[in-house]
Parts: C-alpha cells; sequence; structure tokens
C-alpha cells in the first residue's frame, strides 16, 4: 500500500518552499508545525533559497543533494523524496 505526501497550505505567498519541507516531515511522521520551521529558519526578503531549505531538513537529519534538470522527463531519475523549484520561482 502506498502512503500518500501530505498536502500543507501555505499561509503567505513566500510559504512554498516550508511546506514542501513540512509535507516531507509529515510524511515520515513528524509532529513538527508551520510554525516550527518558522521559528527554525530566517526568512529573507524573497522567502526562502533552497539553501535555507536544504539545512532546514538538514538539521533534521536528511541526506539533501541540488540538482539541475533541463528535461523535465528525467525528474524520475532523481531520488525521493524530491522538491523541485518550479519556473525559477515556486517550490513543488
Amino acid at each position: 500500500m502506498t502512503r500518500k505526501v501530505p498536502n500543507i497550505e501555505q499561509m503567505s505567498q513566500i510559504e512554498c518552499g516550508l511546506c514542501c519541507c513540512l509535507s516531507i516531515l509529515h510524511f515520515y511522521k513528524s509532529k513538527e508545525t508551520l510554525l516550527d520551521l518558522r521559528r527554525d529558519i530566517e526568512k529573507g526578503r524573497d522567502g526562502y533559497s533552497i539553501g535555507d531549505l536544504k539545512q532546514l531538513l538538514n538539521k533534521r537529519n536528511f541526506d539533501t543533494g541540488s540538482y539541475q534538470v533541463k528535461d523535465v522527463n528525467k525528474i524520475s531519475e532523481l531520488p525521493l523524496p524530491l522538491i523541485a523549484f518550479w519556473d525559477n520561482q515556486h517550490y513543488v
């Protein structure tokens, strides 16, 4: 049986990355909240960078990496779970 990744709705326009991280954490049974993640990492003027998200997940014992994919069909070859930075403006 396959478990679904929980959907976490963002409260502000710049929290898509945090919500992606929280979805992964909840998938692995973490009880943390969006507020917990907000407290743990400072938000920049333009939101959270991929480095911020990696740092947040690394603190929680996740191994992280960064990959650039030019062909969307190649995404299936990447290790899971993953967060995509879509169209240079949105984490999904």
